[in-house]
């Protein structure tokens, strides 16, 4: 089960941060058939999800985990209703051209609550993604922090993108939620770190009283299930991905 697990959180996101719904599987491609599954699919998505398209697909490399250097198909959607739509012609083609094993799709559904989207870093490639699982009856104090935690990045106008995402489906661990960072590089990721955490411990401080950072946050770590959990980082391709319209 723990290796299921893997695989599903090896899922990268969508550049779009304001679909509701995430849609993700993970495209297995041998190292001989890389040309030829970008190639693919990069002709695939402008043949049958280009611009005014009633699907956007967007393909990420893996970087870290298990299952690096293989790829994340991510598909958005506004509503789960969208995604009774399906362009044969455009899965025809899919099938027939593009090498690669499918693993298990997966559907998560944004937190707008806790989740902070500021449009400012919409088409950097670098994602830093956190999966966690909580615990039901230590729920209010997980949400507590998440939500807090959106307020103070709103006070201090960050410009850093946080997208917030609960698993719906497809997934066999309950209350699993998905944080998604997006920054230029690794490089700025680290001056986030060493620079920006700080401030919004100090704003969190201001906001909340001057314990509520060290309650909050040791209620918040208590909340989550022991030893499951885990960090993965993907990069966004562009060129074999719908544009954004």
């Amino acid at each position: 089960m723990k290796r299921i697990f893997y695989t599903l959180f090896l899922f990268s996101l969508c550049a779009n941060l304001n679909s509701q719904i995430i849609q993700t599987r993970v495209l297995y491609v041998e190292t001989e058939n890389v040309k030829e599954f970008e190639s693919a699919v990069a002709k695939k998505t402008q043949m049958f999800n280009g611009k005014g398209s009633k699907e956007k697909w967007f393909t990420f490399k893996i970087l870290t985990g298990p299952n690096a250097m293989n790829y994340s198909r991510v598909r958005l959607a506004e509503d789960l209703s969208e995604l009774d739509y399906q362009n044969k012609k455009g899965n025809e083609y899919w099938f027939k051209n593009v090498p690669h094993t499918s693993g298990t799709q997966y559907t998560w559904r944004r937190n707008n609550k806790a989740s902070y989207i500021t449009g400012n870093y919409d088409g950097v490639n670098h994602r830093r993604i956190v999966f966690v699982s909580y615990k039901y009856s230590r729920r209010k104090d997980f949400w507590t922090f998440r939500y807090r935690i959106k307020e103070v990045l709103e006070k201090m106008q960050q410009p850093y993108n946080r997208g917030v995402f609960s698993l719906i489906s497809g997934g066999s661990r309950p209350n699993v939620v998905m944080i998604r960072y997006l920054y230029k590089s690794y490089e700025e990721e680290q001056n986030w770190r060493e620079n920006e955490v700080p401030k919004i411990k100090s704003t969190y401080k201001e906001l909340f009283g001057d314990k509520a950072w060290e309650m909050d946050y040791n209620k918040y770590r208590e909340s989550m299930v022991e030893d499951w959990g885990m960090t993965r980082h993907h990069t966004y391709m562009p060129e074999l991905s719908s544009p954004r319209d």
